[in-house]
């Protein structure tokens, strides 16, 4: 193959995902929301699961939720990167529950996680399929599925 070869079949990926499109197929989805106003998730999956939270707060349940916290990941005073997660849950005991809805699970991601762990002492709770899942363990057959929502 050619490097013009390479190029052209390169550039119809690129052209065929679309402007803007989602790497991994994710489709943003705007809600009302009760609490934020009119709000923009990144994929559907994150959408309903704040819906999720908002039913139950709407039920009586007693917590605080916060769209996007954002850490910043500084190891020897010098500034890594940031990790974004979904939500952050505080609950009136004091208990904090950071959440991130998952579709795909990126290298990226993983190192991003055991950052926020290691500097933060927080554990992460990753939504798969609606399914709440404790991260972390070194395989996936060893997480502790917790509920379904």
């Amino acid at each position: 193959m050619t490097v013009a070869e390479y190029r052209k079949l390169n550039r119809g990926q690129v052209a065929a995902r679309g402007q803007g499109a989602s790497k991994y197929q994710n489709k943003k989805i705007t809600i009302d929301t009760h609490f934020f106003g009119r709000v923009t998730f990144d994929s559907t999956a994150e959408g309903h699961r704040y819906l999720h939270h908002e039913r139950r707060l709407l039920s009586g349940e007693q917590f605080e939720i916060e769209l996007q916290p954002e850490f910043k990941l500084v190891v020897n005073d010098v500034r890594v990167c940031n990790y974004r997660a979904d939500f952050r849950l505080t609950y009136p005991d004091g208990r904090v529950v950071i959440e991130d809805v998952k579709g795909h699970v990126t290298p990226e991601y993983s190192i991003k996680r055991k950052l926020v762990q290691a500097l933060y002492g927080i554990e992460i709770v990753e939504i798969h399929d609606g399914v709440e899942v404790v991260a972390g363990s070194k395989s996936g057959s060893k997480r502790k599925k917790r509920q379904r929502v």
